[in-house]
């Protein structure tokens, strides 16, 4: 079954990244913001396949609070079956509140990402990523700053942030095909 995903309008597989950086990173906790249908969602779980221990994953979502394309409710019924996945009603800036630091082995964030939104991850999730934990961000690229709705809207630019940013504790690097995704490390 297709789902509807952005990053699914490249010739480049991010579902297969994904797939690979769990296969790589080995992570216990996956945390998600974003659901939609369950793209990359899919593919964390695919990626934990054949591990001992499978990672324990929370994906967070809005729902209908999210004035666009958002996940339905009845997305938890997709994912019954998986045992170590977790679904659950939860707003990005407020969430970080109640995760404990240093926790997260791999988080992923694709909540209508601007420059706002990886300041606001940088600051307030950074600390709760694990010392070898990596942080995935949907965009990045300038071909992703420049869609409608981020002119239309007048965001910040994501690759403006990564700019002002390149002297913090994280090293980052972008991957450029459209959507494009920014994977944050901390600096050890």
């Amino acid at each position: 079954m297709a789902l509807k995903s952005s990053y699914k309008q490249t010739s480049l597989n991010y579902g297969h990244i994904f797939q690979l950086l769990v296969g790589l990173n080995r992570p216990k906790v996956i945390v998600e913001f974003g659901i939609l249908e369950g793209f990359s969602l899919s593919n964390f779980i695919m990626g934990g396949f054949g591990m001992p221990n499978p990672p324990s994953i929370t994906a967070y979502d809005i729902f209908e609070e999210f004035v666009g394309n958002h996940a339905t409710p009845d997305i938890k019924e997709k994912f019954k079956d998986h045992p170590n996945v977790s679904i659950k009603k939860g707003d990005f800036f407020e969430v970080y509140k109640e995760i404990i630091d240093f926790s997260i082995d791999l988080l992923h964030i694709d909540i209508a990402n601007d420059g706002k939104v990886y300041e606001f991850a940088v600051k307030n999730y950074m600390r709760k990523i694990a010392s070898k934990g990596i942080m995935i961000l949907e965009g990045g690229s300038e071909e992703r700053d420049e869609i409608e709705w981020m002119k239309k809207d007048e965001k910040i630019k994501i690759k403006d942030f990564l700019k002002r940013h390149t002297e913090l504790d994280f090293d980052y690097v972008t991957m450029e095909a459209f959507p494009s995704v920014t994977i944050i490390r901390r600096k050890i």
